[in-house]
Protein backbone atom coordinates (compact mmCIF):
# COMPACT_ATOMS: atom_id res chain seq x y z
CA UNK A 1 0.00 0.00 0.00
CA UNK A 2 1.68 3.47 -0.86
CA UNK A 3 2.38 5.80 1.89
CA UNK A 4 -0.13 8.21 0.18
CA UNK A 5 -2.88 5.62 0.96
CA UNK A 6 -1.70 4.90 4.14
CA UNK A 7 -1.39 8.60 5.10
CA UNK A 8 -5.32 9.61 3.89
CA UNK A 9 -6.74 6.81 6.01
CA UNK A 10 -4.69 7.38 9.29
CA UNK A 11 -5.83 11.44 8.31
CA UNK A 12 -9.92 10.20 7.85
CA UNK A 13 -9.59 7.81 10.94
CA UNK A 14 -8.20 11.26 13.07
CA UNK A 15 -11.16 13.18 11.76
CA UNK A 16 -13.67 10.51 12.66
CA UNK A 17 -12.32 10.26 16.56
CA UNK A 18 -12.07 13.66 16.64
CA UNK A 19 -15.74 14.18 15.50
CA UNK A 20 -16.78 11.13 17.80
CA UNK A 21 -15.21 12.85 20.76
CA UNK A 22 -16.67 16.37 20.03
CA UNK A 23 -20.19 14.82 19.99
CA UNK A 24 -19.67 12.49 23.19
CA UNK A 25 -18.07 16.24 24.59
CA UNK A 26 -21.12 17.83 23.63
CA UNK A 27 -23.75 15.25 25.11
CA UNK A 28 -21.70 14.86 28.35
CA UNK A 29 -21.96 18.67 28.96
CA UNK A 30 -25.81 19.32 28.26
CA UNK A 31 -26.39 16.42 30.49
CA UNK A 32 -24.74 17.92 33.08
CA UNK A 33 -25.90 21.33 32.84
CA UNK A 34 -29.23 19.94 34.41
CA UNK A 35 -27.96 19.65 37.83
CA UNK A 36 -25.59 22.46 37.92
CA UNK A 37 -22.09 20.45 37.59
CA UNK A 38 -19.64 20.66 34.04
CA UNK A 39 -18.24 18.25 33.21
CA UNK A 40 -15.48 16.80 34.97
CA UNK A 41 -17.44 16.95 38.45
CA UNK A 42 -17.03 12.88 39.04
CA UNK A 43 -13.68 13.69 39.21
CA UNK A 44 -13.83 16.27 42.06
CA UNK A 45 -14.08 19.17 40.45
CA UNK A 46 -16.75 21.81 41.36
CA UNK A 47 -18.29 24.27 38.89
CA UNK A 48 -15.48 26.26 39.14
CA UNK A 49 -13.56 23.34 37.56
CA UNK A 50 -11.74 26.12 35.15
CA UNK A 51 -9.60 27.72 37.54
CA UNK A 52 -8.16 24.36 38.27
CA UNK A 53 -8.93 24.13 41.95
CA UNK A 54 -10.27 21.02 43.66
CA UNK A 55 -13.57 20.78 45.76
CA UNK A 56 -12.22 21.85 48.98
CA UNK A 57 -9.23 23.54 47.78
CA UNK A 58 -8.73 27.06 49.04
CA UNK A 59 -8.40 29.97 46.07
Amino acid sequence: MPERDIADRISRLIRTIEDELSELYEEAYMEGRGDGYEIGHEDGYDEGYETGYRVGQEA
